[in-house]
């Protein structure tokens, strides 16, 4: 499993909003297990042009430049997604 520095942004974010400081960073710690991926100028980069390509937000980009590295699947429930290669879309119920 990898987690980009992104990901644990936007967990933190959420989390942080929704339940207590001891939840949130027993969440953030189990997120911290995986390899994480820091963002770099070369994919700083690869996520400009799948932004503009994709029209992707700068975070979104930046996971899904990653994720394509890596040749990894990107499991999401964020519809920006929806449709593009190596992604496994699932709505929100």
């Amino acid at each position: 499993m990898l987690v980009t520095s992104i990901n644990l942004y936007e967990v933190h974010r959420v989390l942080s909003r929704k339940l207590t400081v001891e939840l949130r960073d027993m969440c953030l710690e189990v997120m911290r297990r995986a390899s994480v991926i820091e963002l770099n100028e070369e994919r700083a980069i690869a996520a400009s042009e799948l932004s503009l390509k994709h029209g992707l937000a700068m975070a979104d980009a930046a996971m899904y430049a990653m994720a394509l590295e890596y040749k990894a699947v990107l499991w999401t429930q964020d519809a920006d997604y929806q449709g593009l290669a190596g992604v496994k879309y699932f709505p929100k119920a």
